[in-house]
């Protein structure tokens, strides 16, 4: 199982690899907030991914939990859906993917089993569900997607293309 915030959720459903999530992980879990930032807000500025996402969560292949914060202790530049997913995969003591900066330090910090969209995909090429050209090209989709990667990023990816 894994947990994820808004940001992961959103680029992995647009380069339509939920399902290979789902393979690797077995089920998906989003706090309510993520679920109204990405499905709920997503469907009214008619954003496509919001559509598949609830496919999935009616398919429950994606579940939404409602979370209680148990601690007021959580950095101010954390977003609320941030804040839910970190307390998420305490309460399950899950892996969680999220990209920011400051809400992946905190699960560092937290010593959560914590990762990042380009080491999922990684993981998902290290399984052979994908294949390393895939891979390239999932990554290559992402950024023409919006998604931002450093160059120091791209560089450890094409020597991990290289390397595998």
């Amino acid at each position: 199982m894994i947990v994820l915030n808004a940001t992961p959720l959103i680029f992995l459903s647009r380069v339509q690899k939920l399902e290979y999530i789902i393979q690797l992980y077995d089920t998906i879990y989003l706090p309510l907030k993520v679920y109204e930032e990405v499905v709920i807000q997503g469907k009214k500025t008619q954003k496509l991914e919001a559509n598949l996402i609830e496919e999935y969560i009616n398919e429950r292949k994606i579940i939404v939990k409602k979370v209680k914060i148990k601690e007021a202790s959580y950095p101010n530049n954390l977003h609320q859906g941030e804040i839910e997913a970190i307390q998420l995969a305490r309460d399950l003591q899950s892996k969680i993917l999220i990209d920011d900066r400051s809400a992946y330090n905190f699960c560092k910090f937290l010593n959560l089993d914590v990762i990042r969209t380009i080491k999922v995909l990684i993981e998902i090429c290290i399984h052979q569900i994908i294949d390393k050209s895939k891979l390239k090209n999932n990554i290559a989709r992402l950024t023409n997607e919006g998604f931002w990667i450093g160059s120091d990023i791209l560089a450890r990816i094409e020597e991990f293309l290289i390397d595998f």
